[in-house]
């Protein structure tokens, strides 16, 4: 990660002491998840799970993308999350992205870090069960291009919650 990038400055302490442990938190519950027995999900996963999947040019172009969110869950069952869009706006030298699903919503600044990374700060809301009230949430993340038109966000857990990847994608055509 660049140091003294300016996206820094507006994390908090715990949030750059997640960003700053991604990979060894990544790599643990990887392992965690073939230690389990469940390795062929993350085979399926391809390029979404291998650690040094980053190809240049991280940051994602405006437009609408296909997105789902999937929790590496070190400690439990493996977790498929939900799918939805996503929307990335341009706002002057901003990013803004938006990923909405009836279960989270995530909304935040795609900051430039590197040539191989951009960094995700935002809120993720998280309504709570019987649609009473939300949570709300710091996420900071780790973006990355892993394809042509084929992102993810790398999410690190705060203490034992998982990491989450949201993986995102140029739409599929109607066929």
């Amino acid at each position: 990660l660049a140091v003294g990038a300016p996206w820094q400055y507006a994390a908090s302490p715990a949030a750059l002491a997640r960003i700053d442990g991604w990979r060894a938190r990544f790599d643990a519950d990887i392992a965690a998840v073939i230690a389990r027995g469940e390795g062929v999900e993350i085979g399926k996963g391809g390029r979404l799970f291998e650690p040094d999947a980053a190809m240049l040019y991280g940051l994602i172009p405006p437009g609408l993308y296909d997105c789902r969110i999937v929790q590496i869950n070190g400690g439990a069952a493996w977790l498929a999350g939900a799918e939805g869009k996503c929307r990335v706006l341009s706002a002057g030298t901003e990013r803004k992205l938006s990923f909405i699903t009836t279960e989270e919503t995530i909304l935040g600044t795609l900051h430039e870090n590197d040539g191989f990374s951009s960094v995700f700060l935002g809120q993720n809301l998280v309504s709570r069960m019987g649609g009473i009230g939300t949570t709300d949430s710091e996420e900071i993340g780790l973006v990355q291009r892993i394809a042509d038109t084929r992102w993810r966000i790398i999410l690190p857990g705060e203490g034992n919650a998982p990491t989450s990847v949201v993986e995102i994608t140029r739409p599929r055509m109607a066929q």
